[in-house]
Order: structure tokens, then C-alpha cells, then sequence
């Protein structure tokens, strides 16, 4: 049997049935340890000290923040160690990439992992931090930082879409390049590079994206009209299709903006 090193948001340390489950495996012999996060960082650290310590794999209990921390944690390492993802956030974009979003339970995973077979894939780097999932500039950035928790509690993923509708008055375009793979200059509203297909609660911003291909589908919202922004929004328009956004796939690019463009 692998050990197993369970990072768990506030949320999922809250379920007592899981609590129930980890009792259950361990008395099935998997060595299950549990580490509590408080405050940001902590799921790296405990990634990275469980990878040291010769975990076989730790498992993110969280969102796709969580699941962020504790990748960066595990490259910190120089032992490999495996990713295991039980999906206990708001919107779980990037357990929905793995088809992990069909389970009623997210704690029905759990079980699943020691028996898992591994599969190899690739992770994004921008300025030297890693992503998995996709990574989002501009107003995407700025939604996702902006939302209040009490609203992603209550509402799940649709608190994205809402926060951004509300915050319409407040993009702007950033003067971005790009060299590389492909070039490109202009205003920008977005930028979103993916690995996986979709953030903000279900926005699939890069639905061509495959976890194992090599490649980051990148997606450019150039300056638009603002009821185009909302249909962009609000409508999961196939993004690839719009004519008036740039879809490319690369291995490598570089973006210089002239302005502060934040990323998350």
C-alpha cells in the first residue's frame, strides 16, 4: 500500500464522515497522515515536507487553490511524489478536468487513490510558479482575487460569474506582447493559458487543452465592446470559435506587459 499524506482545506477537515473514512482505511492498513491548513502557504509546506519524508502521495483535499499549493510544494522536492486530488472547493475546475466532478461524494475518491494507477502530465511554469489548471490575467485574475468567500459559499462557482458581471465597469485593457510559439500585441481585457480546460467555476476558456499533449492553449480577450464581455461571460460561448478571440497552443511563450498585469 502507498502512504498517503491528506492536505485538507478548512471544509473538508470539517466532514466527520471523512473523518469515519480515513479511521476505516487506516484499519485497512494505509498509512494515512492529515495536515490542517490555515492560512496561505501551508498546503505547500506540508507538500513538500511529506515529499522529503518519503510520502508516496499526498492528496489535495481542497480547490483548485489547494491543489495549486500543493503541487508547488511537491516540485520544492527532490523526491517524486504523486498528486492525488479530492475535489472540497467552491468551483473543483481542475478535478472537473480529470472527470472527478461525476462523483455525488467527493470523499468517494479517497478510496480510489492507494489504487490508482499514476498518469504522467504536464504543468504550466510562470515566472517560476507552477500551475496545473489554467492561469488567468486581467479581469479573470481580478474576479477570482475580488469574490468574497461568504459569496462562494453560498453561491459555488456561479459567485465568479456574478463578481465579474459586477465589476464590468472596472476593465481595462493592458498593453501585453507576446513572443514565442506565436506573437501577438495589443490591448488586452484577458489572457488565460490552460493546461486544463476551465477556471472560474466552469468558464471554459481553453476547452482544446489536454492534461498529457505537450502544449498550453492560450486564449487573448483583445479590447471589446462591454456587452460582448458579458456574452463572453456569461454564455460559455466555445471560445476557439469566436472570431474576435486569439486561440493558440504552445509550448513556450513570453509575455511582457506595460502595466501591472496580475496573474493568478
Amino acid at each position: 500500500m502507498p502512504s498517503l499524506c491528506l492536505v485538507l482545506n478548512p471544509k473538508a477537515a470539517a466532514d466527520q464522515a471523512l473523518r469515519a473514512d480515513i479511521e476505516e482505511m487506516r484499519a485497512d492498513g494505509v498509512g494515512i497522515q492529515v495536515r490542517l491548513t490555515w492560512e496561505a502557504g501551508d498546503a505547500t509546506r506540508f507538500a513538500h515536507e511529506a515529499a522529503d519524508a518519503g510520502v508516496d502521495i499526498v492528496v489535495a483535499a481542497g480547490g483548485d487553490g489547494t491543489i495549486n499549493e500543493v503541487v508547488n510544494g511537491l516540485l520544492q522536492s527532490e523526491r517524486e511524489c504523486g498528486l492525488g486530488v479530492m475535489p472540497y472547493g467552491t468551483a473543483n475546475d481542475f478535478a472537473t478536468s480529470l472527470g472527478l466532478a461525476n462523483f455525488t461524494n467527493p470523499n468517494e475518491t479517497l478510496a480510489l487513490i492507494p489504487f490508482a494507477e499514476p498518469r504522467m502530465i504536464d504543468i504550466g511554469m510562470i515566472n517560476e510558479r507552477a500551475f496545473i489548471n489554467v492561469a488567468t490575467g486581467g479581469f479573470g485574475a481580478e474576479i477570482t482575487t475580488s469574490t468574497p468567500a461568504e459569496a462562494k459559499t453560498i453561491l459555488g462557482g456561479a459567485a465568479y460569474l456574478l463578481s465579474g458581471l459586477a465589476d464590468l465597469s472596472r476593465i481595462h485593457p493592458i498593453e501585453i506582447d507576446l513572443d514565442g510559439d506565436f506573437t501577438w500585441s495589443g490591448g488586452a481585457l484577458a489572457v488565460c493559458i490552460g493546461n486544463g480546460t476551465q477556471t472560474g467555476g466552469g468558464r471554459r476558456v481553453t476547452p482544446l487543452a489536454e492534461l498529457d499533449d505537450g502544449k498550453l492553449d492560450i486564449a487573448i480577450v483583445p479590447e471589446l465592446p462591454t456587452n460582448r464581455i458579458i456574452s463572453l461571460l456569461r454564455d460559455g460561448e466555445h471560445w476557439p470559435d469566436a472570431d474576435d478571440v486569439v486561440y493558440e497552443q504552445v509550448q513556450e511563450i513570453q509575455l511582457r506587459s506595460k502595466s501591472e498585469f496580475q496573474f493568478n
